[in-house]
């Protein structure tokens, strides 16, 4: 499969020209099924590098290495194939334990559990619970109620951000559970529009957490200055300390801070200290007073 995906077989393809970039495997799943003597495959494939079409790997399955392949086109992301593959059903009773796992990122194991598990879109829900509700033989039941992951899910599809845009919608499209429930729930309407926003930008935020003091340098250090056109008052004071002080040597300086703020102070991550002309204590100061806070960790010599 390595072999077909990083060199397709083009030529016996029809239509299209080849793609400018080669594209890899992101994930792949292999499980077998049926019984000894007649087993078949099934291969969950995520690709890395943009959209390609299937016919040029199915080619080059079929002549480099003499296998026949069938290519489901009605899975759009992984984990709908996954689930197929992994999850048992009452036709599929048995499903391989074993499976083969291969990732780009050099992971050796994969919780199939969890890449089976749709991930949470407003309108992906909204939509599957319109065609639950439309559908003549649903019955109803307490799994089937109205909500609040319901009312999230319409809050975000439809960009209902104030109490009054819900209860608009309420009037006028919302079903009969949903006018009840949100009915019920009238005074908590912005508490609950809040939470709605608070989980859409939750994936977001996250990241935001996980992201180290460093990385924070970073990307703030591509972005524009907030000083404005006017000039960056900051980068004026950097620029003036290193001219009035010509004999420290700004790249190691950043690189000793960069050091500092990536790994923290440790043996191999010294703090740097730079030594003026001025004192910061007298030894009667020493005596009397105890340094600010922020310095209490910065050595005060005999000078």
């Amino acid at each position: 499969m390595q072999d077909c995906i990083q060199k397709p077989m083009y030529d016996q393809a029809r239509g299209g020209r080849p793609p400018s970039n080669v594209p890899e495997i992101d994930v792949y799943v292999g499980v077998k099924e049926g019984e000894a003597g007649n087993e078949h495959h099934h291969v969950a494939v995520r690709l890395f590098g943009g959209k390609h079409r299937f016919l040029p790997f199915k080619m080059a399955l079929r002549w480099r290495w003499g296998i026949a392949t069938h290519w489901s086109t009605s899975h759009t992301q992984l984990w709908s194939a996954v689930r197929y593959i992994h999850a048992t059903t009452p036709h599929k009773q048995i499903v391989d334990k074993r499976p083969e796992i291969w990732c780009r990122d050099g992971r050796t194991k994969l919780n199939l559990f969890e890449e089976s598990q749709e991930p949470w879109n407003a309108p992906a829900w909204k939509r599957n619970r319109e065609d639950t509700l439309s559908d003549p033989l649903h019955k109803k039941s307490k799994t089937n109620a109205f909500t609040k992951l319901d009312f999230s899910a319409i809050v975000l599809d439809q960009r209902l951000l104030t109490p009054n845009a819900v209860l608009e919608y309420v009037q006028e499209k919302g079903s009969k559970s949903m006018q009840l429930w949100v009915h019920t729930r009238q005074r908590k309407l912005k508490d609950f529009i809040e939470d709605a926003l608070e989980l859409e930008d939750a994936k977001r935020a996250a990241a935001l957490e996980r992201e180290t003091d460093w990385a924070l340098i970073e990307r703030l250090g591509q972005g524009r200055c907030q000083c404005g056109e006017s000039g960056c008052k900051w980068w004026d004071l950097a620029a003036k300390f290193f001219s009035n002080n010509p004999r420290i040597d700004r790249e190691r300086l950043a690189a000793s801070l960069r050091k500092i703020i990536s790994v923290g102070p440790c043996k191999e991550a010294r703090v740097p200290l730079i030594v003026g002309k001025e004192r910061l204590f007298t030894r009667t100061d020493m005596r009397q007073t105890r340094p600010p806070q922020g310095l209490s960790s910065i050595g005060v010599g005999n000078k």
